[in-house]
């Protein structure tokens, strides 16, 4: 086994293999990390374990040569000019490849290490001239969006950004800044990037070029293959889909698991993601596959971002979005991320089932709780007062200005927002529910709201129902009896081949 460099200078301070021990004395956070990446490092054994993040699947351990290690940190230096002496900075956790590699680049090419604890501002007091960095997407765009951002990352001289999409917005703001920017394309199985493509300059472009040793191929999907000289990787098989450029470039398309086929129509998800982030600012989303009785899938596209932004969700999925590929079901939820912060596609499949019927997982004996409930709704002083048309004219305005008054962002709240805009429509158009449902409605926004107003009337079968569960409940009640065209706002089924509704009930989020 080659000789692995031991010696590193971490905040100006000299660590070797016979310091390290006095030197981790009383280190926390981030340099216990990476204490113990060192004592790793120095082992003898040749390998040592990496983590996937599991962003597109299950996280996985798997060993990695030390040797590998140290040649691709190599090659990156040799590519971005780093030299001894020069400071580094560690920013990102040390729990993944992007964090550890950081570290090998500073034993390799006798780089000063300067660390800080990982969070969304990292160069927050940090005046230091940094010639060399790695970081996530929402790190940079934290960074430019804190006072001071953009003079802190412009005193960076070569920035590196992996590990997630970049949004067109923060790739536009990055162009002024006079660093150099790059974007990575690789995984931990590449032991951090084998190709960059640069974010900002005249050189900006959206094809990756490989590093020197790496070449590249597609199989008969279109999914990218990667063989590495310098790694010891022979036809590593991605699920990346690419398109190979005449100059030996490539363009990322999207991830063959995140392919939807819908009536026959190969739509990419991380294509339409992307163009969704674009168009509309502030928001995380995932598009995923859902069951279609006709064309065996749709989309089904979960948001994660401000309420706000909802009729911007849905005016940019219903005017943008070719008509093939407009979501089936748009739902508003906290999606899954991994340790590293990225959206978990996988967990998020798993949950979507969940999501569509609405259930939430407990008790049997609660869900039949929540049903009986909503029948003895029906013989209650709510539903009576529920039948009058001044009622339900007022009931929006009243549950609105109560939800102004006592705030929006508890549950209990946004259920209630939900059934407010349910009930708007379906007095406005009485084909999008029917008199039973507008009742429904009516009762339950009625119960929510009016033992804050001071009204006398009690349910008794309710007293141990949070006000969540008949929400839900009734939501979902009336949301399976509504036509399917009405369901997703008058739209049109996106079927390749006719117009016809989809019968899936769309979730509620």
């Amino acid at each position: 086994m080659q000789t692995l460099p031991t010696n590193i200078i971490i905040n100006g301070e000299l660590v070797t293999p016979d310091t390290l021990a006095a030197w981790r004395i009383g280190k926390k956070g981030i340099l216990s990390d990476l204490a113990d990446f060192l004592a790793a490092w120095y082992a003898p054994e040749a390998t040592m374990l990496l983590h996937t993040s599991g962003s597109t699947g299950t996280p996985t351990t798997f060993p990695a040569a030390k040797a590998a290690m140290l040649a691709s940190a190599r090659m990156s230096c040799r590519v971005f000019g780093l030299t001894e002496g020069q400071q580094a900075l560690l920013c990102l956790p040390l729990q993944y490849v992007a964090g550890k590699m950081m570290v090998v680049r500073a034993l390799a090419a006798g780089l000063h290490l300067l660390v800080r604890e990982p969070s969304s501002t990292p160069l927050e007091r940090l005046f230091t001239p940094v010639d060399f960095t790695a970081m996530v997407p929402m790190q940079a765009a934290r960074t430019l969006a804190h006072p001071g951002g953009a003079e802190a990352l412009g005193r960076i001289r070569t920035l590196l950004l992996g590990g997630g999409f970049i949004d067109p917005g923060l790739e536009a703001a990055l162009q002024s800044l006079p660093c150099r920017i790059y974007a990575s394309y690789g995984m931990t199985e590449t032991l951090s990037h084998i190709a960059l493509r640069r974010v900002n300059g005249p050189d900006a472009s959206d094809a990756y070029t490989p590093l020197p040793g790496v070449h590249l191929r597609r199989d008969e999907a279109g999914a990218l293959q990667l063989s590495v000289q310098h790694l010891g990787i022979n036809h590593l098989q991605t699920n990346d889909m690419a398109e190979l450029l005449p100059d030996g470039r490539f363009l990322i398309l999207g991830r063959r698991d995140a392919v939807i086929n819908s009536g026959g129509i190969k739509i990419q998800a991380e294509k339409l993601e992307n163009k969704l982030q674009a168009l509309v600012s502030g928001i995380s989303v995932l598009a995923l596959p859902a069951p279609h009785p006709e064309l065996g899938e749709c989309v089904a596209l979960l948001w994660e971002g401000p309420a706000e932004a909802e009729q911007d969700v849905y005016r940019a999925c219903e005017q943008e979005l070719p008509k093939h590929h407009r979501p089936h079901h748009i739902l508003r939820v906290t999606l899954p991320r991994t340790d590293s912060g990225k959206p978990a596609r996988a967990a998020a499949r798993d949950m979507l089932p969940l999501l569509l019927t609405g259930n939430t997982p407990s008790p049997g004996t609660f869900r039949k709780r929540l049903i009986r409930t909503l029948a003895e709704l029906q013989q209650s002083e709510w539903w009576e007062k529920a039948r009058d048309p001044k009622v339900q004219a007022s009931i929006c305005n009243t549950a609105e200005s109560w939800l102004h008054q006592f705030g929006k962002k508890n549950k209990v709240a946004l259920r209630l927002s939900e059934a407010i805009r349910m009930l708007r429509r379906s007095l406005k158009d009485n084909k999008f529910a029917t008199p039973r449902n507008i009742i429904i409605l009516t009762a339950v926004i009625l119960y929510t709201i009016t033992p804050l107003d001071g009204i006398p009337d009690i349910l008794p079968v309710v007293g141990w129902l949070d006000d969540l569960g008949l929400l839900a409940l009734a939501l979902k009640t009336v949301m399976d009896a509504i036509p399917n065209r009405s369901r997703h706002h008058s739209r049109k089924d996106p079927s390749p081949t006719d117009d016809n509704d989809s019968t899936n009930p769309p979730a509620l989020s």
